[in-house]
């Protein structure tokens, strides 16, 4: 992949120098720094460069903000601010830039670098975005000259006019299906890789919670007043776990163990778990027969139809009934096209309720994250979210039928496997394995560095700790013949986990890799998974997962 040519307008020349060589550490290339605004629009028509990072003060008669101005409107470059002060109306026009905006000097390097990535990403996207509704555009005006033409002919045929007036209102009806659910689609997705960032964040400080309470509880008795307080602070702990499994659902990210699974299996259980529960809602089954299996995470599947089916409870206070039904459909290019699916065998299930229903407006936001219609506490607005976001993330989709008054159906589609279906095994139990080899652990947070080390020594591990990537290498390379296995985290600044890892593979072929992510494993985890890592461990994790997965790793 070619570097993002960045260029720096400064009129400090130390100053630029040195954010010109934190950029260059960073891997971009710096094609120029400048440091007056003509010069700056001068060498962009010039160069052409994806970022300028700009500072609003300078010398000269163009300022940053008049010289960004030119600079994005001709030849449509995102810029950055970068300024140590300014007076307030400056700062308000360099907010009209949004949405690249500005960063204050002094900054530290990582600050740096996520306002250069977020901006890169975001010209990125938008010029993608401009390409797609260019597209999107020259479809258009080609549907309206057929329309044209073919309005043109029913004029001069009669007999054929009402035929060729409900196949124009066709065509208009897909163009604008297709044109809400493609703004549907960005949206959503926007909002999923906030979710993931999120979870992210919110796992590794879990991490810490969760570390230092098992390792509090190794040192007590059960009899001890504080003993109990902190299983406590180990459900909680779970129930936040939980909360970020939902946002990593709903952002794509939740497939943890995809195995080849029967629907009609997965629907009979989860109904009739369901049904236990709640007498007051009649459940009807038709399973397909013969069904195809599907390549899904079962826990994921669960989670789907439980919401689902308390979702339809909610809407049904005084009792109902609800449907479910499996079959196998086959979607052809023209089905698959709407719902941005590939053409092919699906397995598709209906949940119907007879409950209170839906106006347009409520579901055009049913999956938007935090949106209910329920009072307050009794959700939080994730479970259809969470619903949307694990389908998507299968490569499946889904969508909703519901009318005030008339019920609901969601409509679930699938892709079809030919694997044979893999039972579940009985799940291992809790008990701590120790053992006596020493391991590299690798990660950037402190606080997850530090309690993650104390996790493996109370174990009986010998553990040199690595607060980064090139930190990693270079221990690996000093202690290699001691090292028995590396505990890897996967997002870090600088050298990130997946190359961290290649570089390890480079030294030691069979070195044996433990990656580490508040993340999940789907996506790049799931990459370096598929170039040889031996496993992966969720973050946050309990003493006794912990332990029972570096002795997995290590037998």
């Amino acid at each position: 992949m070619d570097k993002a040519k960045i260029m720096v307008v400064e009129d400090e020349g130390i100053v630029a120098h040195d954010i010109a060589g934190q950029l260059t550490d960073m891997g971009y290339d710096v094609v120029a720094i400048v440091y007056s605004g003509e010069e700056a629009v001068e060498k962009a028509r010039e160069l052409h460069p994806d970022l300028v990072l700009m500072d609003i003060v300078l010398a000269g008669k163009m300022d940053g903000i008049e010289a960004a101005d030119i600079i994005r409107s001709r030849w449509d470059i995102p810029v950055v601010f970068l300024t140590a002060y300014a007076d307030q109306k400056r700062l308000d026009r360099a907010k009209l830039v949004y949405p690249f905006g500005y960063i204050l000097k002094p900054f530290q390097r990582n600050c740096l670098k996520v306002a250069v990535e977020i901006a890169l990403y975001i010209s990125k996207v938008d010029r993608e975005k401009r390409k797609a509704e260019e597209a999107l555009r020259r479809v258009c005006d080609e549907l309206e000259h057929r329309v044209a033409e073919r309005t043109e002919e029913l004029r001069q045929a009669n007999e054929e006019l009402q035929t060729e007036i409900t196949e124009r209102n066709q065509l208009e009806e897909e163009k604008r299906i297709l044109r809400e659910r493609l703004q549907q689609a960005d949206k959503m997705e926007a909002i999923g890789t906030l979710a993931g960032g999120i979870a992210h964040d919110f796992n590794n400080l879990l991490m810490g919670i969760q570390g230092h309470a098992s390792l509090t509880l190794l040192d007590l008795d059960p009899s001890h007043p504080h003993y109990e307080r902190l299983k406590r602070i180990e459900e909680q702990v779970e129930s936040g776990a939980d909360l970020t499994r939902q946002l990593l659902g709903f952002a794509r990210g939740g497939r943890y163990d995809v195995k080849p699974a029967d629907m009609n299996d997965i629907i009979k259980e989860t109904s009739s778990m369901f049904g236990r529960t709640k007498k007051e809602i009649s459940i009807h089954r038709k399973y397909g027969k013969d069904l195809c299996s599907v390549e899904v995470d079962r826990g994921q599947m669960e989670q789907v139809f439980m919401n689902l089916y308390v979702n339809a409870w909610q809407a049904m206070p005084g009792g109902g009934e609800i449907y479910l039904e499996t079959e196998d459909v086959l979607w052809d290019a023209e089905q698959a096209v709407p719902y941005a699916v590939t053409p092919g065998k699906y397995v598709k299930i209906t949940v119907t309720d007879t409950g209170t229903g839906m106006d347009e407006k409520t579901r055009e936001r049913i999956f938007d994250p935090f949106f209910t219609t329920k009072e307050m506490g009794r959700g939080t607005g994730l479970g259809l979210a969470t619903v949307y976001g694990i389908i998507k993330g299968h490569k499946g989709t889904i969508h909703v039928d519901s009318e005030p008054g008339h019920g609901t159906t969601f409509h679930i589609y699938l892709p079809a496997s030919e694997k044979e279906v893999v039972k579940e095994k009985t799940a291992t139990g809790t008990i701590i394995a120790r053992g006596t080899e020493t391991i590299l652990l690798v990660d950037d947070e402190k606080m997850v560095l530090e309690v993650s080390k104390a996790m493996l020594e109370s174990m009986g591990y010998r553990v040199y700790p690595a607060g980064s990537g090139q930190e990693a290498l270079a221990v690996y390379m000093e202690k290699r013949s001691e090292i028995d296995l590396v505990i890897l985290d996967m997002i870090m600044p600088g050298i990130s986990g997946g190359e961290t890892f290649d570089r390890l593979r480079e030294i030691d072929p069979e070195i044996k890799v433990l990656l580490s992510s508040g993340y999940s494993i789907e996506g790049q985890a799931q990459e370096i998974m598929d170039r040889g890592c031996n496993g992966f461990l969720q973050k946050p994790f309990r003493l006794a997962n912990l332990s029972r997965k570096v002795r997995e790793m290590l037998v």
